[in-house]
Order: C-alpha cells, then sequence, then structure tokens
C-alpha cells in the first residue's frame, strides 16, 4: 500500500535499501491513497526512481463493473484535475458474471460489491440493508 506512505516513511525505506543494499518493491494504486491527512500523497510515488508496472487484471469482478471503474479512473485521470497521476486501464474476469444496478439487490447468497461515493454512505447502505427493523 504504498500509495499510503508518507515522505518520512518513504525517505526510512529508500535510506534502509542504501544502508543494506537490498532491493525495494513499492506496491500501491495511486487511485487509492486515503492518508492525505497524515501526509501521504499518492504523486510521492512518481516521484522516486520506479520503473512502474501497472497490475491491470482483476480476478475480483466482472466486466461491468471493470468497465464502470475505468470510467471512474479516466475522470480522475483528466488533466482539469491538476493531479499527478497515472491512468491506467483495468480489464475485469471474464469468469466473473456481474451487474450494476441502482436498485436493491437480493444480497441472501453473499455475492455482491457495494460501491459509494464515501465510507459513511456505504456503512449507511450497510446498515439499512442489513439490519433489519423488529
Amino acid at each position: 500500500e504504498a500509495q499510503d506512505l508518507n515522505g518520512a516513511q518513504i525517505g526510512w525505506v529508500l535510506a534502509q535499501s542504501t544502508l543494506y543494499g537490498t532491493h525495494v518493491f513499492f506496491v500501491g494504486d495511486q487511485a487509492q491513497s486515503i492518508y492525505g491527512w497524515r501526509g501521504a500523497h499518492s504523486h510521492l510515488l512518481s516521484t522516486l526512481p520506479l520503473r512502474p508496472r501497472s497490475l491491470s487484471h482483476s480476478f475480483r469482478f466482472g466486466r461491468e463493473i471493470a468497465s464502470a471503474a475505468n470510467t471512474i479512473l479516466f475522470i480522475k485521470s483528466h488533466p482539469l484535475r491538476r493531479v499527478l497521476w497515472r491512468p491506467y486501464y483495468v480489464r475485469g474476469n471474464h469468469a466473473v458474471h456481474d451487474r450494476l444496478t441502482r436498485r436493491p439487490l437480493d444480497h441472501r447468497d453473499g455475492q455482491f460489491t457495494a460501491i459509494s461515493r464515501s465510507n459513511a454512505g456505504l456503512a449507511m447502505w450497510l446498515l439499512r440493508t442489513f439490519i433489519q427493523k423488529p
């Protein structure tokens, strides 16, 4: 989760690498940085002397969710956002059959994904969906 490291943490890891002559691998997703409140910024990854590689094939979701994710990733990478971010394209797993809907799903089989604009919105959806009133 290298996207959640701040400058001091990255500096420490690189210093250990230099001191001990070890190889360092940073694995992270610039689209998922959530620790900005403590100095972590995903653009720090682009300042490192790295050879970026994209892990663009998901085994967790299918093509329909991948299509929605690609739309969100495209918007995030738009130059008007003025964010140093390296866009990429994700492929869904053809063996996973998914669908997007705004309607409540029958979640009894445990096979669903909920996408929300915020963690609070997701928590409220979970409470409304899974906590039944007597």
